[in-house]
């Protein structure tokens, strides 16, 4: 879950009016394991007056922190169709950003890994 969908909604109280109004709020969807909870973030972010800027953060490895670049497709699209400006974060492949450019991304912010080590298993 997002830090903007715990955020004070009481309007004498709400961070979001401490937040100059010449400066874009970017909420992010990290933390979302799938499309469906990246696109009620970003939702619940425009209804709370984030505008329509999101941040597609998908990642269903907690190990390695690895983009999910299936499921940051779908929401790509699905959000893109609904008017937001998407800037999807993705593992590096190109044929893959060529998709999320044609299904809406307005930009793509590719991982890069760390220097920290990460040793994944797969087994079957």
């Amino acid at each position: 879950m997002s830090s903007v969908s715990r955020a004070n909604t009481d309007d004498t109280k709400n961070i979001l009016n401490f937040i100059p109004e010449n400066v874009t709020i970017i909420p992010n969807t990290s933390g979302a394991r799938n499309a469906d909870e990246a696109i009620r973030i970003a939702r619940l972010a425009r209804e709370m007056g984030c505008g329509n800027f999101v941040k597609i953060e998908i990642m269903r490895d907690s190990k390695c922190l690895l983009p999910d670049n299936v499921e940051t497709l779908k929401a790509t699209k699905v959000l893109a169709d609904e008017g937001f400006v998407v800037m999807p974060y993705m593992y590096p492949d190109l044929n893959f950003a060529r998709d999320l450019k044609e299904a809406g991304a307005s930009c793509i912010m590719p991982f890069q890994r760390k220097k920290r080590k990460c040793t994944y298993y797969l087994s079957f």
